[in-house]
């Protein structure tokens, strides 16, 4: 099965951070901003390692996906664009419009 970006759909599993930036390619300071700003969702513990639902992913990139228009390119920022955004806007991360993929 897919989904509507055309990427195959994830097995309901838990996906370790190296299984994570396969399918979510930022650096582990965006994934946290985005993990604290609610904007992501948010890992779970077991034995002090943390775990992200795939259904949970495949949702969120679904709900980013469908937010694209028909043949805009994907992209995701580098970690020192991400950084300039912050020295910007404050953090803040309020209307920003998120672009995930393999640009």
């Amino acid at each position: 099965m897919t989904t509507n970006s055309g990427a195959p759909d994830l097995p309901d599993r838990l996906l370790t951070r190296a299984m994570l930036r396969e399918h979510v390619p930022v650096s582990d300071m965006c994934l946290w901003r985005w993990i604290r700003a609610g904007k992501f969702p948010a890992a779970i513990k077991f034995n002090g390692r943390r775990y992200w639902r795939a259904s949970e992913i495949q949702a969120w990139i679904d709900r980013h996906s469908a937010t694209r228009e028909p043949g805009e390119t994907q992209r995701v920022p580098s970690a020192a664009q991400d950084a300039a955004w912050d020295r910007i806007s404050g953090g803040s991360l309020a209307g920003v419009r998120l672009e995930i993929g393999s640009g």
